[in-house]
């Protein structure tokens, strides 16, 4: 079914639309996965040889943690996830499902994933690092968004979940936390990035 505009309120959300353009980054978007898939790169080497980890984490979770980590031949700074493998084979399975799903995502919206390291006890996840905080937090430091912040947000976060539902992948887990804004910027020069696709799953259209 064909979403409509309610007539009144035409006028304004054509002064938001002006506003936002004015005011956010340019994001291009990527309308299907395979267009645009990244390389990712599945090594078979221990993690601690190409990575420098900070032991400090960034997030816990019952899926393990979330640590800053610089690669050691290019010094690029990565959000390594580290994920039991102790779950059982039901939880490997989503485990292996969400990279999957990942590897084919490339989209301005979407936390990218560069690489992926295993070993007995984890798989290891190296993805891009996101250092501006979820989008959760910032809506509590500011209490509220001006119309064209919030404007800025919902296009962002609506251009990424419309690329995943035309991609058949659905996330199953959108909540202000799992929004992570890049840097610490003001929302106004600042891309947000949907992340934990721990619940995604593929699906068909009927």
């Amino acid at each position: 079914m064909a979403l409509r505009e309610v007539p009144c309120c035409g006028s304004v959300l054509a002064g938001l639309r002006r506003l936002v353009v004015a005011a956010e980054p340019p994001v291009r978007d990527v309308q299907t996965a395979s267009s645009g898939s990244c390389f990712v790169v599945s090594n078979p080497g221990r993690i601690v040889d190409f990575y420098a980890s900070d032991k400090t984490a960034l997030g816990t979770g019952s899926y393990g943690t979330v640590s800053k980590g610089t690669n050691k031949a290019t010094k690029s700074v990565r959000a390594i996830k580290s994920i039991l493998k102790s779950g059982g084979q039901t939880a490997l399975h989503r485990i292996h499902l969400e990279i999957s799903i990942m590897k084919h995502l490339h989209h301005p919206g979407i936390v990218r994933l560069y690489e992926t390291f295993e070993d007995k006890k984890n798989i290891y996840l190296v993805l891009e690092l996101c250092s501006g905080g979820e989008l959760f937090d910032r809506i509590v430091e500011a209490r509220h968004f001006t119309e064209v912040q919030a404007a800025i947000v919902m296009k962002q976060m609506i251009s990424g979940i419309y690329y995943l539902h035309s991609n058949n992948i659905c996330h199953r887990d959108l909540k202000p936390e799992n929004f992570l804004f890049q840097t610490r910027d003001p929302i106004e020069n600042n891309l947000l990035k949907l992340i934990d696709f721990g619940l995604a799953t593929e699906f068909k259209h009927r």
